[in-house]
């Protein structure tokens, strides 16, 4: 893995190389996976079941959601973060979405 994906607080994400510790908020670089400090790119990862990285995010996001909706799954929905190695983006996503989940819960 030479790379990382990251999300600020305002969920704008970024990718950080981790052969030289280059972070960019470039959409561009974080969809094409690319380094403008290394002028290289990096290979996409692939988890189970042939998931890419996009998709990864997307399940990411909707185990958060769940995780926001559904409490007392949230030790089981982290452990199953952790095995698409996103915990800090699972973490993430449970921040940036806490108010609309909430507000979807509320009673009418």
């Amino acid at each position: 893995m030479t790379y990382e994906i990251l999300m600020r607080a305002d969920g704008v994400r970024a990718i950080k190389c981790l052969r030289c510790n280059a972070v960019s908020h470039n959409p561009n670089d974080v969809k094409e996976l690319y380094c403008g400090n290394c002028h290289g790119f990096h290979e996409p990862r692939q988890y189970v079941g042939g998931v890419d990285e996009g998709e990864r995010q997307v399940l990411l996001l909707a185990l958060a959601e769940l995780a926001l909706s559904r409490p007392g799954w949230d030790t089981m929905l982290r452990e199953i973060a952790e095995k698409f190695g996103g915990v800090p983006l699972f973490e993430s996503f449970k921040r940036t979405s806490a108010d609309r989940v909430k507000a979807e819960r509320a009673p009418l």
